[in-house]
């Protein structure tokens, strides 16, 4: 193609305006191109002049097709001046700037919130009383705030613990107005104690049931109408309040008087009369003194009505509950709103005016956690609930990263400031020129850069590795700060979990179809090669995290395929650890303990910043203490290794009495769970396998994955066997085995996903199903193996956006703890109240960010303070053995 000299003078201004962003070898690569402008689209080619040398040829297939370096540097340049010339800015799409607008974004959230709980009521109880929606179709969500599902024993607790002075001393639950109220009253006395109420003289009448059990009198007044009979009974119960104390007054009142007056209005301005002058000091009187709630009117359902309550209708049922909203407003008194929503969603009413049971029980649910949160305070619930106040661990822990923070900011306003002050001016009088119509730019103008800054040293001074362990550490303390806010405190809002089909597999279909978008060849072609672990490890981490969010536990068959996920992540564990150390024998200890910085930073501070167990964090403690044993394994003598059983063939036989000998430590650890604890619950290392005080959660844990790392390691002994026997064809795009085999060997691996899919359709239990699990959970994973690696094409394709989410699962996995889900996991993280779809849009982005910039922040202090000199690893391991030993004094740990 012939290009004219117009085009010719665009390619020269071009490559001189973004020279800068080129790297040395796309430079070379961009003299080689000419931009022809055809319709407005922007075409690369190749020169008539330019032909490639014989070295710059394109690599043929012998060579495993991969790109020349003549290529790259054409798609470097191509990309470049694509980004450089379009209308979209995609040379700012970068992390660095996807990172700082979620930075702003947690700003606005920050700002939002601050200025909603000023000017807004940040009362939990008022959002539980008086908002919310149906989820699914039995989990009920107020705005904002999380609900605790009561069981019949955790009432009866509740009851106990929420008593007024003595045991010896009466009280009561108390009830006053209409059949509304009755039924409630009926349905609470039937949870409560199992049995239902008995009218002996008529249900228009007064009724009280004793329940000797929790030495509670459940008590039941008839005033359907809002009268000074009503305000006669509410000033009774005030006055009897030292010998017979109610735990809570349930009152309501209305439909009966739009019922027996037929909508007038005069009866409608006496009920307002009446409301405001009789009933609001009486019960004001007793808000001060006992909890009093008045629940606003149900709708109707007017269609379903008898023709004698034909009269009543929804708007009737406005007015008087704006009435009674009037009347209560500034009362000590909370006015109750979400039965009159639950009568809406729930719809579930026989004859139109009375709650069916569904309502009864969500109505009965809002009440018990109106009274019982705050004594009870459930993990799970959120909703009138104060937030416990920072542990001083929690606070010396912050205030050691602010320090952190002030000196970063120190060193970056001593290192950068002079450069940015400069740049700044030079900005301000670049735009006083094009203002004026110039484009021109004087040379000793030119702005200055970071790089301009820094030494022209390629190795990093002290001064430098000083400067970027600050900054990382400040970055540090700004995430645990936002942990902090997100988790520990009720600035944002929180909600709860719930399962539905569609919440579950719509976002996993969305996400695979979005993953195998972005899906590439790789340069790699050996079976399990890194980018397709790294892909498998991405997607079963996004499989992990829909699961979280959605309560997916409560199905069986969807938990035990997680269960086969986390038994697969620790397969790959064992299987990559064992066959780094095979092959190239690096057991140093510089080695270890980078990978258990790395698993273990992150943790380690939040430990200290959420005071939270080490165990809380199960899935760490997993890898940490595998990692450990494969580590042991492979160091303790004899050392073996790929090499030295090509020169001693003894050495396989040794690897398999390793083998053998981690089995059975392993199965005597299980049998004995009495020689487990010995082990494991030994001060002082037993803080680190004890939750609540006890060590079944780890042992738990522990066992259901067992035999995985084992599996792992044995599996890449056998691989790295069949390599050097050459049993396997992993070159190019050919198939593993020959054609047959490959076809068996698929057939064989559906074989297995689809016999472990059924056995979870069908497994009884989850206490059955986790104890065939541990044997079973081989199976799939070798069969999924088989299915990915045998044809060559498919083992060479990979999803790129699974891939860089596995590269960052274990900070994925660990952030979404705090910052994603809310209440140590029990519930969802709300910056968008009352838009769940949008708030998880939100909320995703941020967590992806800051998986990431904790990701990359672990990676510098894991440079920086793992040296690599055995002398300051040895000063490393001292200093923080001697800090844990400080923590262990000061705080008991």
């Amino acid at each position: 193609m012939r290009t004219t000299e117009m085009d010719r003078q665009n390619s020269s201004k071009i490559s001189s305006d973004f020279n800068s962003s080129l790297n040395a070898e796309a430079a070379e690569a961009a003299a080689h191109l000419s931009i022809s402008r055809s319709a407005g689209n922007l075409t690369a080619v190749v020169g008539p002049s330019d032909s490639a040398t014989e070295e710059e040829q394109p690599v043929g297939k012998k060579d495993g097709g991969k790109q020349s370096v003549w290529q790259a540097k054409m798609s470097r340049a191509r990309s470049l001046i694509f980004a450089a010339t379009s209308p979209i800015p995609f040379h700012y799409v970068t992390m660095r700037n996807i990172k700082l607008f979620a930075f702003l974004l947690i700003l606005v959230f920050i700002i939002y919130h601050g200025v909603q709980r000023n000017l807004g009521n940040p009362d939990s109880c008022q959002w539980l009383l008086r908002t919310g929606r149906l989820q699914g179709n039995t989990v009920w969500q107020p705005d904002g705030c999380m609900m605790h599902s009561y069981t019949h024993a955790q009432s009866r607790v509740c009851v106990r613990r929420t008593r007024h002075g003595s045991s010896s001393q009466a009280n009561s639950l108390v009830f006053i107005g209409d059949s509304r109220i009755r039924y409630l009253f009926n349905y609470t006395v039937l949870s409560l104690t199992g049995s239902a109420p008995v009218y002996p003289n008529g249900k228009h009448h007064d009724v009280s049931v004793s329940d000797p059990g929790v030495n509670l009198t459940f008590k039941f007044f008839w005033h359907p109408y809002a009268d000074d009979s009503m305000k006669r009974r509410v000033e009774e119960v005030s006055a009897s309040i030292d010998a017979d104390f109610p735990v809570m007054v349930i009152m309501g009142s209305g439909t009966w008087t739009i019922k027996s007056t037929n909508q007038t209005d005069k009866a409608f301005e006496g009920y307002r009369s009446n409301m405001s002058s009789l009933l609001a000091p009486a019960m004001d009187a007793l808000g001060k003194r006992a909890k009093l709630v008045w629940m606003q009117q149900e709708p109707v359902f007017e269609r379903l009505l008898s023709p004698e309550r034909k009269m009543i209708d929804n708007g009737q049922i406005g007015r008087y509950n704006w009435a009674a909203e009037e009347a209560l407003r500034g009362k000590a008194v909370q006015v109750m709103h979400a039965n009159h929503l639950l009568f809406w969603y729930t719809a579930d009413s026989e004859d139109g005016i009375h709650q069916g049971n569904e309502s009864l029980r969500l109505t009965l649910q809002i009440l018990l956690n109106y009274h019982c949160n705050h004594e009870m305070r459930h993990r799970d619930a959120t909703c009138c609930v104060t937030p416990e106040p920072l542990h001083s661990l929690q606070i010396a822990s912050l205030s050691v990263f602010a320090v952190f923070v002030v000196i970063a900011v120190v060193l970056f306003v001593r290192r950068h400031g002079t450069v940015v002050f400069r740049n700044m001016t030079m900005r301000w009088r670049r735009q006083a020129l094009y203002n004026n119509g110039s484009r021109e730019f004087e040379d000793h103008e030119k702005l200055l850069t970071v790089k301009d800054a820094k030494l022209g040293k390629r190795t990093k001074s002290r001064y430098d590795v000083i400067c970027e362990t600050s900054f990382a550490l400040a970055k540090l303390g700004f995430i645990m700060g936002y942990f902090v806010l997100c988790d520990r405190t009720d600035f944002f809002k929180k909600e709860n979990k719930y399962y539905s089909n569609v919440n579950f597999f719509v976002p996993l279909t969305y996400i695979f179809l979005v993953g195998m978008f972005f899906s590439e060849r790789s340069d790699q072609t050996v079976l399990l090669h890194r980018d397709q672990t790294d892909e498998w490890k991405g997607w079963m981490q996004f499989v992990i995290l829909v699961y979280h969010m959605t309560a997916g536990s409560t199905k069986l068959p969807i938990y035990m395929h997680m269960r086969v996920l986390v038994s697969s992540y620790l397969f790959l564990n064992g299987y990559a650890h064992f066959m780094y150390f095979w092959h190239k024998g690096d057991v140093g200890a510089y080695r270890f303990f980078q990978i258990m910085f790395r698993m273990n930073l992150l943790v380690f501070c939040l430990c200290l910043v959420m005071h939270s167990p080490y165990q809380f964090y199960y899935f760490v403690p997993l890898v940490t203490f595998w990692f450990f044993i494969t580590y042991l394994t492979m160091a303790l003598p004899p050392r073996l290794t790929e090499a030295s059983s090509l020169t001693n063939p003894r050495h396989l036989f040794y690897m398999v009495i390793k083998f053998v000998i981690l089995f059975a430590l392993i199965t005597t650890l299980y049998v004995s769970e009495t020689f487990f604890d010995h082990i494991f619950l030994t001060k002082p290392w037993a803080v680190l396998f004890l939750k609540d005080n006890s060590g079944s959660e780890w042992f738990f844990r522990w066992r259901l994955d067992r035999y995985s790392v084992l599996q792992g390691m044995v599996f890449g002994f056998v691989v790295s066997l069949a390599r050097r026997h050459g049993w396997l064809n992993e070159t190019f795009s050919e198939n593993l085995f020959a054609l047959r085999k490959s076809f068996a060997a698929v057939g064989v691996g559906i074989l297995g996903l689809v016999g472990y899919l059924v056995f979870a359709l069908l497994c009884p239990s989850k206490t059955q199903c986790n104890e065939v699990h541990t044997y079973v959970e081989i199976v799939p994973i070798l069969g999924f193996i088989a299915v990915r690696n045998t044809f060559g094409v498919v083992r060479r394709r990979f999803s790129t956006l699974f891939a860089w989410a596995g590269r960052l699962s274990l900070e994925l996995f660990i952030v979404q703890f705090h910052v994603w889900l809310a209440a140590d996991t029990y519930g969802v993280l709300v910056f968008i109240p009352g838009s769940p779809m949008l708030n998880v849009m939100f909320t995703s982005f941020i967590y992806l960010c800051v998986a990431h910039e904790v990701h990359e922040v672990t990676g510098v202090l894991a440079e920086h303070l793992v040296p690599k000199d055995w002398k300051y690893l040895v000063m490393a391991v001292g200093l923080f053995g001697l800090l844990l030993s400080l923590l262990a004094a000061c705080y008991g740990l």
